[in-house]
């Protein structure tokens, strides 16, 4: 009549013989001495646009692949684009999905706006509406195959990110301004070159239709175009066909009125160049004015970077791999024998591991652990006088590191109380540990 049965049959000495499918015996124990467990290894080759970090985690050993790779993809949520520029998107992550690459790439875990896992995922009302990761945390995924992923650092949309962006080489009084809103369209990984060549670029835009961090925008007077600067920008996160990356065009700003452009003095406004030749955006601001003279400008071969943090792109994946255990640690081997131990010591009558008896006609089943032993391995214990009470060969799966002893002796007798010696001596490798314990009743 009850829910969920919970059987449990034993044998006439009381030992479990079957359990039905809701109860599971567990055994906690230590590592086995010199174990090598099974691990998850990210791909070389990820070179991904989103900047958030995926960290696999192993859970279930004994569920786990091992030998498969398997790839994760983002689900991207378009919130508005710049006309005519491919690169101009204002976007989020609105879930992913991880495929077994191995397995015909099988899809063994999602996260929709459907479904999905914790509160991973956020509705948000603005801007018509849209999902995205939930960036107040860590994110972690439900088990699936015996592990996890855990996304450390996912934004909603982007921004910039001034801890990680700075000079690759050179030291110049520099500060970068991202623009609040058209920045978020244009979010990716420059680098700002400078030379000794005072026409290394020159602005090509003709429209005067360009606005400043807060999207006001600047009057026509004081903006400059078909100006030469001696550096220019490179979007680092795309190439085109050729394999080239894009020249940002720049636009000076005159901030004291005086009609004439000077680092020094004014603004450079950074942007693209739409497919009709006009302002796309800007995405950020260059203002060197805090150089106050010519001689803490940049000099030539100076590269600033100018990055953000990002969600993901749909083209980016994450591959990563389960490799199996790696054989045996020899070293970690030796290190670990030397805690090897026996509990309880002393041994008084009884301990809280045994099984309790149900049954009074029946004796008390008694037993001592040893702990952290090779997985292989030899257990003898001795008589202080020397006499071989009891061998005890290990063999326990690789990571298992504990072995009982029912206090009986080779004939099957319970031993008497008293101190005994116990040696063990590992199979791989023949390294051995010795040690005591004693036994009171």
């Amino acid at each position: 009549p009850s829910e969920n049965k919970i059987i449990i049959d034993l044998d006439e000495e009381e030992n479990v013989r079957a359990v039905g499918p809701n109860v599971q015996i567990v055994t906690p124990h230590q590592m086995a001495a010199g174990y090598v467990p099974p691990s998850v290894s990210l791909s070389d080759s990820n070179q991904t646009v989103g900047t958030a970090k995926i960290a696999p985690e192993i859970l279930a050993k004994n569920s786990l692949k091992t030998g498969h790779t398997y790839e994760v993809k983002f689900s991207v949520d378009t919130i508005k684009t710049i006309p005519y520029y491919k690169h101009g998107i204002w976007y989020t992550n609105s879930g992913f999905r991880i495929y077994d690459i191995t397995n015909a790439k099988k899809l063994v875990y999602e996260e929709t706006p459907d479904h999905y896992a914790y509160d991973n995922l956020v509705y948000h009302d603005t801007l018509g509406g849209y999902w995205s990761l939930k960036i107040s945390k860590e994110l972690s995924t439900d088990i699936f195959d015996g592990m996890l992923l855990r996304l450390d650092g996912a934004v909603e949309t982007a921004q910039f990110d001034a801890e990680k962006s700075g000079w690759l080489t050179g030291n110049s009084p520099i500060s970068i301004v991202p623009t609040i809103e058209e920045s978020k369209y244009l979010p990716w990984d420059y680098d700002i070159v400078f030379t000794d060549q005072d026409s290394a670029y020159v602005g090509r835009v003709k429209s005067r239709t360009v606005h400043d961090e807060t999207g006001r925008r600047i009057p026509r007077n004081d903006v400059f175009l078909h100006q030469a600067f001696n550096f220019y920008v490179l979007n680092k996160t795309f190439k085109d066909s050729l394999g080239n990356y894009e020249v940002m065009d720049l636009v000076g700003q005159d901030m004291n009125s005086d009609g004439k452009f000077s680092l020094l003095d004014d603004r450079v406004l950074v942007g693209p160049v739409s497919e009709k030749g006009g302002w796309a955006g800007t995405a950020f601001i260059i203002d060197l004015r805090a150089a106050l003279d010519g001689t803490n400008l940049p000099k030539p071969n100076d590269v600033y970077r100018v990055t953000f943090k990002r969600p993901f792109l749909a083209s980016d994946s994450i591959m990563f791999t389960v490799k199996a255990s790696d054989g045996l640690d020899v070293a970690a081997l030796k290190t670990t024998m030397g805690k090897i131990k026996v509990v309880p010591n002393p041994y008084v009558a009884t301990d809280a591991m045994e099984s309790a008896v149900s049954n009074y006609f029946l004796n008390q089943r008694r037993r001592l652990l040893f702990t952290h032993l090779p997985a292989r391995c030899t257990i003898k214990i001795f008589t202080m006088s020397g006499v071989l009470v009891r061998e005890i060969d290990v063999n326990n799966p690789s990571d298992d590191g504990i072995a009982h002893w029912d206090l009986r002796s080779r004939e099957g007798l319970e031993v008497a109380a008293g101190m005994y010696i116990y040696h063990v001596k590992a199979k791989a490798t023949g390294d051995e540990k010795m040690g005591k314990f004693a036994i009171i009743k």
